[in-house]
């Protein structure tokens, strides 16, 4: 993302903007436009092709939701496989390997 005020229509996802870049243009513009990055949501969603508008959450998240978020330091973009008590499962559509969410 090329200004923090600014959500930018090619901001990548995995080493893409910043999580503060994410949260202060949810805040200010309430949405962020965003060019996929990887194949982890083939065949839905295709790597610089395909751009996803993402809102700020209200309320929890629900089984299937496709949701952002950060992982091991990295901005992912995965589809909600569980709800728990304290957190989610996620797992890219073109993965194996779910990822455990926390709530926060």
């Amino acid at each position: 993302m090329s200004s923090a005020s600014q959500p930018c229509p090619t901001a990548a996802a995995g080493g893409g903007p910043h999580a503060e870049t994410f949260e202060e243009a949810l805040r200010t513009q309430g949405f962020l436009a965003w060019t996929v990055s990887g194949d982890s949501m083939l065949p839905l969603l295709r790597e610089r092709r395909d751009v996803v508008i993402i809102r700020p959450l209200s309320g929890r998240l629900r089984k299937y939701d496709v949701a952002l978020f950060r992982y091991r330091g990295r901005n992912v973009l995965h589809r909600i496989v569980a709800v728990h008590d304290n957190g989610y499962t996620a797992l890219g559509d073109h993965n194996i390997i779910p990822e455990h969410v926390p709530e926060e």
